[in-house]
């Protein structure tokens, strides 16, 4: 993959995702959940991956999103996040960024 794309992000199901920034490969954890139902899972992942990529977070931070709204789907069923999960993950999310 590396000869063929500048970067990229691997999901990885229950063991977290791979991330080459171009220059190293990163390991993002997922955190341990009982999974329910993982339809969606896969969309969530790249959804919040690429929400944070488009809003100039590197691709580490947003594997860690992606890992993060994923975990939480599959412990729900269906393709979607209720409401207040959604808004509890952004704000976990948002107050786990280091800010200057």
């Amino acid at each position: 993959m590396k000869a063929l794309a500048g970067t990229f992000v691997i999901t990885r199901g229950k063991d977290g995702a791979l991330v080459w920034d171009g220059s190293r490969v990163i390991e993002v954890a997922a955190a341990p959940v009982k999974p329910l139902d993982t339809n969606g899972a896969g969309d969530m992942f790249a959804g919040a991956v690429l929400s944070c990529v488009t809003k100039g977070m590197n691709l580490a931070t947003a594997a860690k999103l992606g890992t993060l709204t994923a975990g939480e789907l599959i412990q729900h069923f269906g393709p979607r996040l209720p409401t207040e999960v959604t808004e509890r993950v952004h704000r976990q999310f948002m107050g786990s960024l280091v800010h200057p």
